[in-house]
């Protein structure tokens, strides 16, 4: 039947557009010929435009659906690359080592960066370095340094406000006994 179609020289997709166009104009209240196009049907500019309003408005509503399952199948998806075993090569693409993962490749990296032993400046120390540290403890001790000095420095503003607030009445006091004694 399709190349009866065809040799009647009508295509497939202008059989598809003429039902589509039919039923549109049916729709609309209109009879057509089949000759007409969807522009000829009456009201077809006002169909199309609560046509575009009614997609974008489902695409709106659909939207955070459609964004959270895409989220949804990007995590899962790159967790089956970050899970999936591969042989490591080398750089003539001979095998080197065994199996491993992203993942347990990322995490190795992490703990040797954290264990590598640096200077008091975060620099690559050697073995026989005198101020030898892991780089974990050099930033716990920067840390800690930072923290404490913040909290020295408030005490210690606290401190002199409290001083210099009480000095002049301990001063006034030693003066009214001086003056006192004195004029005794």
């Amino acid at each position: 039947m399709e190349n009866l179609i065809e040799q009647l020289g009508i295509s497939k997709e202008e059989i598809i557009e003429r039902i589509v166009n039919k039923a549109l104009g049916m729709t609309a209240g209109c009879k057509q010929t089949g000759e007409e196009s969807w522009e000829d049907v009456p009201l077809s500019e006002v169909i199309d435009n609560k046509l575009e309003s009614a997609i974008g408005n489902l695409i709106e509503k659909t939207k955070p659906f459609i964004e959270k399952r895409v989220e949804e199948i990007m995590i899962q998806k790159m967790n089956e690359v970050f899970d999936k075993p591969f042989q490591p090569v080398d750089r003539w693409g001979e095998p080197r080592g065994e199996k491993t993962t992203i993942k347990d490749l990322i995490a190795n990296e992490a703990i040797e960066y954290w264990n590598k032993d640096v200077d008091c400046n975060n620099k690559p120390c050697g073995a026989y370095a005198s101020d030898k540290q892991t780089r974990a403890m050099f930033f716990a001790k920067k840390s800690i340094e930072s923290f404490y000095k913040t909290e020295m420095e408030s005490v210690v503003k606290k401190m002199a406000e409290d001083m210099k607030n009480k000095i002049p009445i301990a001063i006034g006091e030693e003066i009214t006994k001086s003056v006192v004694k004195y004029l005794k």
